[in-house]
């Protein structure tokens, strides 16, 4: 959240905030949370980790540029079953 924090204070500040788009997680199924597994019950919980997560993030980022837009689920490979979650 810090580095979260630092980016949103310099981008809303910028006479450029309105050509912006937050991407707040890049490859969350890889990299940060590991969503690729094939046990069910594994992915159910680390989805919901990264769905509180992601609603954190973007309720920041909202907070603190209105009008911002966020892009998501930036996944590494398309998985229906994560899009589907997520949306």
């Amino acid at each position: 959240m810090e580095k979260l924090a630092w980016v949103v204070d310099e981008i809303s500040g910028s006479p450029y905030a309105d050509r912006f788009v937050y991407v707040p997680f890049n490859e969350p199924d890889f990299i940060w949370y590991g969503l690729s597994t094939g046990n069910p019950a594994l992915y159910q919980q680390r989805m919901q980790r990264f769905l509180g997560h992601w609603k954190t993030a973007v309720e920041y980022i909202r907070e603190h540029h209105p009008g911002a837009r966020v892009a998501g689920l930036n996944d590494a490979t398309f998985r229906a079953r994560n899009y589907r979650d997520f949306l």
